[in-house]
């Protein structure tokens, strides 16, 4: 069997590629309306990817797994931090890539998602890697892996799928 990422380190190097992704879009001017289109889709498609994964598996598995009512609050920030981001992922698709709204909604998503980095790096995480025995982290880690390969395959032709699964309701 090949060897998987180790849960965390797997969702970290998400958190990395996001950064990676706003920086490149927060480097745009208002008069490059392709480059921020394109980087836009590109940012929309690794943060739903990624919220996709932890609200299917992760969250789930925590909410299963956590009796105290600190973490409740903890996972539970993490998924209303969610709902802040896809919002503004909304308000852009809206705004014209051209005009200064975007620009400042933009820094508004990156400080979001900044902040949402440094709370589930510095409080959901370690609860994961406490709460789960070593069998349970790699089991999670290998059901992380597998949606996120089905949603890889997907991803190139079905860009709205993931926007689909987020609006459709419940």
């Amino acid at each position: 069997m090949a060897t998987h990422p180790r849960l965390v380190s797997f969702l970290e190097e998400q958190h990395r590629s996001a950064l990676r992704l706003l920086d490149a879009l927060m480097a745009t001017t208002e008069r490059s309306i392709k480059t921020r289109r394109q980087r836009l889709e590109e940012l929309e498609s690794e943060l739903y990817h990624h919220m996709l994964l932890e609200e299917e598996i992760v969250y789930p598995a925590l909410e299963a797994a956590v009796d105290s009512k600190h973490g409740q609050r903890i996972y539970r920030a993490a998924r209303g931090e969610h709902e802040v981001t896809k919002a503004l992922l909304k308000e852009l698709e809206a705004l014209a890539p051209a005009s200064v709204e975007f620009t400042r909604k933009v820094r508004v998503l990156k400080d979001s998602v900044e902040h949402h980095i440094t709370e589930e790096e510095a409080t959901l995480f370690p609860m994961v890697r406490q709460v789960f025995a070593q069998a349970e982290l790699e089991a999670l880690t290998r059901v992380l892996i597998r949606r996120h390969k089905e949603l890889e395959a997907h991803r190139a032709w079905s860009e709205d799928a993931l926007v689909m699964a987020f609006s459709a309701p419940e």
